[in-house]
């Protein structure tokens, strides 16, 4: 992206040609400003011509949002996920129509006993989705080393965030085997997976995304089937995955885009005009 300040000095002639513009590309800002032209009618007699600014050209391409609002924009899914699930598992709430004990109620009263151990493996299955079609030979947002760093590094604040809640929390499985409930490990894990899958592929399609999300919905749905966990530890681990992955490629992408900055000047002498074109890329 970048900002692009066009200075034009046009200088017309008896020939009255029509002034030339710079053209609005796409990502650039151009500030495309006509400055009067002198119209000569007779060599002793010159009338001066003036042309309104037109703020059609001041055409911003670049993102306008400041970082406070883009950070708010990534954060707004995983805000609402973690009110539901902490509305759920309050115990002012926990039998009204979304309490987590109504809601395992029912989840166990159609599926008695059921199960199963598929969600241990699912919760993987976006990362190795994506290195997959990587190696394949498809281009992801980042190369592999970069993707790989941010990778580690959502794990290891998600698991960190995800354990100390454990224990602080104490909150008992709905098959009370341990205290270790709220909240859910597996299901910030697939979420944390997901992400990172939407991260580096969904820009090139939204089914990377909808495929990514669906497993991970998945291994929060099957960790309720199993009675390993409540409603409201689902919600809140997929808040935690969601949002702390978002919140790392934020950070890294603002740290490379700071990066990139520079500041290029380009004169151009021609019959007609003089120009000065600045570029600041960031």
């Amino acid at each position: 992206m970048c900002f692009c300040i066009v200075i034009n000095v046009l200088c017309q002639h008896i020939d009255k040609k029509p002034t030339k513009r710079f053209s609005v590309y796409r990502d650039t800002l151009v500030l495309n400003r006509e400055f009067k032209t002198f119209q000569h009618n007779t060599l002793k007699d010159t009338k001066y011509h003036s042309r309104d600014l037109d703020l059609n050209y001041l055409a911003p391409s670049y993102p306008t949002e400041s970082n406070f609002q883009q950070l708010q924009k990534a954060l707004a899914l995983p805000k609402a996920m973690l009110l539901i699930g902490l509305y759920s598992g309050h115990q002012d709430n926990t039998r009204n129509w979304m309490g987590k004990h109504t809601i395992q109620e029912s989840i166990q009263y159609e599926l008695p006993g059921y199960r199963s151990y598929a969600d241990d493996y699912i919760q993987w299955a976006p990362i190795a989705m994506t290195y997959g079609i990587k190696a394949y030979g498809i281009k992801g947002a980042n190369d592999m080393w970069t993707s790989t760093k941010l990778l580690l590094k959502a794990e290891l604040i998600t698991s960190l965030v995800c354990h100390t809640f454990k224990r602080t929390a104490a909150n008992a499985r709905p098959n009370g085997r341990n205290t270790k409930s709220f909240p859910s490990g597996h299901t910030s894990q697939a979420f944390v997976a997901a992400t990172f899958m939407h991260k580096e592929l969904g820009h090139l399609s939204p089914w990377y995304s909808v495929a990514a999300y669906g497993m991970a919905s998945t291994v929060g749905t099957m960790r309720m089937m199993n009675n390993m966990h409540w409603f409201s530890d689902v919600m809140v681990g997929a808040a935690l995955g969601t949002g702390i992955t978002n919140m790392v490629y934020f950070f890294h992408n603002k740290r490379m885009n700071k990066k990139k900055r520079s500041w290029v000047a380009a004169p151009s002498i021609q019959t007609e005009h003089i120009s000065l074109t600045m570029h600041m890329a960031f």
